[in-house]
């Protein structure tokens, strides 16, 4: 008990000084992740403590009928003995001589009757220590439950309390901004302005850019993890060494822009304009890139291993030394691509057209021979 009022204790500090963050200043939403974090594990260290008590809870019950029940018995035998009892002393009172045999059986009884009635003193108090364990655990489990519901308030105040710190850009008017090595994590930015802004190095981790104009922004060494730039605009925009795993590009707008050596990880370029792009050296490894656009981009030695492009238009595109290991080109285009010194193996080819114009269908399911 001593234990879950020092806790409670705990959080009603941590509310307290919650108190003085809900203010106008932006904070850092980081730390109360790390703060919800934190009271999340608390709730489930908590709840495995109920957990437990209720299991013993469940044990005390089991003892506490299985006494009654012995109590019971016990007491059922206590009457059975003193009808005995009772009979002998009648025969007693009615026998003309003392029966030794009849005073020794009035004994037997009287001491079974003693030890049934110990017994049951001894059960008795079991029952109450029983009964007094299973209050106190209703008790601490009340006290429990309350630290949980206190815990969960916090919680909620904590991620309430990020969410109206969070930065909102949306919609902003930020061309030609220096926001070099800025700190946007999480921040809305749908449909704003960041036409040649410079945000080399800035953190947009999980941030909305959808809508947004990126044309010709400097996003060298950005990091851009876990963000939503559907349908932005990025045409001529420098993504050199930029980290985009994770990222939505769904429709972006990408025509010219460099990528060599981005981080595209398991991004999601579906439908997405790479015209005349350059991913040189990028990795797009289990990238979505149905239906993209690549014509004329260079992917020179750019990693699509188990990347989906089926659909894909990739005429006149070099992936000369790109490893295409696993790929999915069903239904892509590869009308004069180049692909010299490019790993083809496990390849999915179905009504591909192959850099010769010819349909991987008439060439035995494949267009390694058509190059």
């Amino acid at each position: 008990m001593k234990r879950a009022n020092s806790v409670l204790f705990s959080l009603l500090i941590i509310v307290s000084s919650l108190a003085g963050c809900i203010g106008g200043e932006e904070v850092d939403t980081s730390e109360y992740e790390d703060q919800i974090a934190e009271l999340e594990e608390m709730l489930e260290a908590q709840n495995q403590t109920i957990a437990q008590r209720e299991a013993t809870i469940d044990g005390l019950e089991d003892g506490l009928s299985d006494a009654t029940q012995m109590i019971q018995n016990h007491a059922e035998g206590i009457a059975i003995l003193e009808a005995y009892r009772d009979s002998l002393l009648v025969k007693l009172e009615n026998s003309n001589n003392t029966s030794s045999e009849l005073i020794v059986q009035l004994e037997i009884a009287n001491a079974s009757i003693a030890s049934m009635q110990s017994q049951i003193d001894s059960l008795e108090s079991l029952r109450d220590s029983l009964s007094t364990m299973l209050n106190s655990s209703d008790s601490t489990i009340d006290e429990l439950e309350g630290l949980l519901n206190t815990a969960n308030a916090s919680i909620l105040q904590w991620q309430q309390t990020a969410e109206d710190n969070r930065v909102n850009l949306s919609g902003a008017d930020l061309s030609g901004a220096d926001l070099s090595g800025a700190d946007l994590t999480n921040a809305d930015l749908t449909n704003a302005d960041l036409t040649n802004a410079d945000l080399t190095n800035a953190d947009l981790v999980g941030a909305n850019l959808s809508g947004a104009d990126l044309t010709s922004a400097d996003l060298v060494g950005a990091n851009l993890s876990g963000a939503d730039l559907t349908s932005a605009d990025l045409i001529y925009a420098d993504l050199n060494n930029a980290y985009l795993t994770n990222t939505n590009l769904t429709n972006a707008y990408l025509t010219n822009a460099n990528l060599r050596s981005a981080d595209l990880v398991g991004a999601n370029l579906r439908s997405a304009d790479l015209y005349y792009a350059d991913l040189a050296n990028a990795d797009l490894s289990n990238a979505d890139l149905r239906s993209v656009w690549l014509t004329n981009a260079y992917l020179s030695d750019a990693n699509l291993t188990n990347a989906n492009l089926s659909g894909a238009i990739l005429s006149g595109a070099d992936l000369r030394g790109a490893i295409l290991n696993g790929a999915d080109l069903s239904d892509a285009s590869l009308r004069y691509a180049e692909l010299s010194g490019a790993d083809l193996s496990r390849i999915v080819w179905s009504n591909t057209i192959c850099p010769d114009v010819t349909n991987s269908d008439d060439n035995g399911n494949t267009c390694e021979n058509n190059l």
